[in-house]
């Protein structure tokens, strides 16, 4: 019998971002890297950082992470790789069967307590209008000592808003440099 546990993810801004703009440059294939944060006491992941890792299949419905980057990664950040991303870019909304298999693999077999996070597309606006982009966090399944759990993020339109915020501050400070 499964059982569902309590955990929940946090990502911080610049992760967010970093993770966006990698599947929109990558817009045409499954986009993939690397969570980098901690994982706290009560099981919570909190990502601070996100680190794109090549998708060596270069395909829009399959991604596996080039050896050699997930290890540059791993020595480069010791013990604080929680978690992966990948995107699907055809638009699917939950994860794959390959998706659920990778899953089980590392989180049961291999024991390693890695956060899932889906970013669904298409992704055909720029990356200023994420309002379009279906980030599915109910789609972030973590399975844990034959455990499903399902975690679900804060309302993600506060990040857009934010963004967009940012975006035009950034715009305005640009005009009045070249005004001045």
């Amino acid at each position: 019998m499964h059982s569902k546990a309590k955990g929940q993810v946090t990502i911080g801004v610049d992760a967010k971002e970093t993770l966006l703009m990698d599947v929109f440059k990558r817009q045409r294939i499954e986009a993939c890297g690397v969570l980098i944060g901690r994982i706290d006491e009560a099981g919570n992941w909190h990502v601070e950082e996100t680190q794109p890792l090549r998708n060596i299949y270069d395909s829009p419905v399959y991604f596996e992470f080039d050896p050699e980057d997930l290890l540059n990664v791993d020595l480069t950040y010791p013990g604080r790789v929680i978690g992966a991303y990948h995107s699907h870019p055809t638009g699917l909304t939950r994860a794959s069967g390959t998706d659920r298999l990778n899953m089980k693999r590392v989180n049961i077999d291999q024991q390693i307590p890695w956060v899932w996070l889906i970013v669904s597309g298409p992704f055909d606006r720029s990356p200023t209008l994420y309002s379009r982009y279906s980030v599915n966090w109910d789609c972030c399944r973590i399975l844990r000592s034959s455990r499903i759990t399902i975690t679900k993020m804060k309302d993600y339109a506060e990040f857009l808003c934010n963004l967009k915020r940012k975006s035009r501050v950034v715009r305005r400070k640009s005009r009045s440099k070249m005004i001045g």
